[in-house]
C-alpha cells in the first residue's frame, strides 16, 4: 500500500516538473529577438542558402576562363624479350634466318594537353556577368527578406507585450469587479440596494472574466508565433523587456528620406 502511495507521489512530482519545463519562462530583449529571427528562422536560413548556392555557381562559371591542363603517362616493361627477324639479303640464301635484335625492355609514354578559351563569341563573358547579377540579386533578396523578418519580429514582440499588459490590467479590473459584487451582495442582503443592481455587478464581473480569457488566448497565440519564428523550445513563455517600452521616447528620424530610400534592398532587386 505504501508502495502505491510512493509511486503516485513520484508520478505527481514528475508531472509537475514536466509542466514547469513546458512553461519555461524566458526574458528576451527586442535586440535578442531580432538577432535570433534573422539567423535562426526558416526564411532567413533559406535566404542564406540561396545566396551560398548562387555564389558557388558564379565561382564555377568564372573558373571557365582559366586554362585546362591535363597530364597523362604510361609505363610498360618487357621481361627478356626473344625476337627473331628474317632479313632478306638478295643472294641465293634468301631463307637464312638472321638472329639478334635490339635490347628493348622498357617503354615510357607521356602526354600533356592544354586547353585555353581564346574566343567563344562573348558567351563566357556574358555568362560571368549573368551569374554575377544573379548572385547580387540573391544577396539583396536575402537582405530584404531579413528586413521583413525583423519587422515581423518587432510587431509580434510589441503585440505580446501589449497582450501581457492587457492581461494584468484586466486582472486588476476583475479584482475590483469581484470586490464590488461582494459589497453589493452584502448591501442587497441588508436591503440597501435593489436586486437588479447586484445582478448588474455580477454581469459586469462575468464580462470582465470573458475579456480576461480572450486576452490570455491572444497572448498565448502571439507567444506561440514568436517562439516558432525564433526556433525556440516549444512551450517557452517569453517575457518582453518592459524597460524598453518604459524608457522609449518620441522617435526622431536620424537619417534623411533619401538616405532611407538608398538603404532599401528591395529597390535593388
Amino acid at each position: 500500500m505504501k508502495t502505491r502511495y510512493l509511486l503516485l507521489a513520484g508520478a505527481l512530482f514528475l508531472s509537475g516538473i514536466t509542466a514547469m519545463q513546458a512553461q519555461e519562462k524566458k526574458s528576451l530583449t527586442l535586440d535578442e529577438a531580432i538577432g535570433l529571427a534573422v539567423t535562426k528562422s526558416n526564411e532567413a536560413t533559406l535566404a542564406d542558402t540561396k545566396v551560398s548556392t548562387s555564389k558557388y555557381e558564379m565561382e564555377s562559371v568564372k573558373n571557365n576562363i582559366y586554362p585546362e591542363v591535363k597530364l597523362s603517362g604510361q609505363y610498360q616493361r618487357l621481361t627478356d624479350p626473344n625476337i627473331t627477324l628474317k632479313i632478306p639479303t638478295g643472294d641465293s640464301n634468301d631463307g637464312e634466318t638472321a638472329s639478334g635484335s635490339p635490347k628493348v625492355d622498357q617503354l615510357m609514354l607521356g602526354m600533356a594537353t592544354v586547353g585555353m578559351p581564346l574566343f567563344s563569341g562573348f558567351k563566357l563573358k556574358n555568362s560571368i556577368e549573368a551569374s554575377t547579377d544573379a548572385y547580387n540579386a540573391e544577396s539583396f533578396n536575402a537582405a530584404h527578406t531579413k528586413e521583413q523578418i525583423a519587422m515581423q519580429t518587432i510587431v509580434l514582440y510589441v503585440n505580446l507585450y501589449k497582450a501581457q499588459e492587457s492581461i494584468s490590467l484586466i486582472q486588476e479590473n476583475l479584482k475590483s469587479a469581484n470586490q464590488r459584487v461582494t459589497d453589493f451582495t452584502a448591501m442587497e442582503q441588508n436591503g440597501i440596494i435593489a436586486r437588479n443592481d447586484l445582478l448588474k455587478a455580477q454581469l459586469q464581473a462575468s464580462n470582465i472574466e470573458l475579456s480576461l480569457e480572450d486576452a490570455k488566448k491572444r497572448a498565448s497565440t502571439i507567444n506561440y508565433q514568436l517562439v516558432t519564428l525564433l526556433k525556440l523550445q516549444e512551450g517557452t513563455q517569453l517575457e518582453p523587456n518592459s524597460s524598453y517600452f518604459e524608457e522609449a521616447s518620441e522617435l526622431n528620424t536620424a537619417i534623411t528620406e533619401q538616405d532611407a530610400i538608398n538603404q532599401r534592398n528591395d529597390l535593388e532587386l
